[in-house]
């Protein structure tokens, strides 16, 4: 592992978990349904690579994310209703700072329905951009199998 990363998994969902439930930060109404939650530790260069690639995200949100300084490494928290995860798809994430501490300074971005939060790490100050955005593909650049025709020698 990176010597850096600070943030480890158990406190990554911990923080993820009360980012997506806080009033201000998180999703009003979450609880009226059941959300299936994809937690993982990715490099930000990958991200940010099939971030550029993707069809399914608005072109904001899209230039947002590729204008966001991200650290090394990041946690994301994808979060699907059952019926979009069957599609492979999330209707919210959650980008975390792994090279961060466990505070709330960790998060990074936040995605919902009808809004996103970028968090500019620099000043701390946090840009809201009300925008109405389809759920997103699940991110599968991080690991290797079929989808992506990797065999092992």
């Amino acid at each position: 592992m990176y010597p850096k990363m600070y943030l480890e998994a158990p406190t990554a969902k911990k923080l993820s978990e009360t980012f997506f439930t806080d009033e201000t930060l998180g999703l009003p109404g979450y609880e009226k349904e059941k959300w299936l939650v994809r937690r993982f530790l990715t490099s930000s260069r990958s991200f940010k690579r099939w971030v550029k690639n993707q069809s399914g995200i608005t072109i904001n949100f899209q230039k947002s994310i590729l204008e966001t300084e991200l650290p090394k490494f990041i946690w994301i928290a994808e979060y699907s209703r059952s019926v979009d995860y069957r599609d492979e798809k999330s209707s919210a994430m959650l980008i975390l700072d792994a090279t961060g501490m466990d505070n709330q300074d960790a998060l990074l971005f936040a995605r919902y329905p009808d809004r996103y939060f970028v968090i500019d790490r620099t000043s701390g100050s946090l840009k809201l951009v009300k925008e109405y955005s389809d759920p997103m593909p699940l991110y599968k650049n991080n690991l290797k199998g079929e989808w992506n025709q990797w065999k092992s020698n």
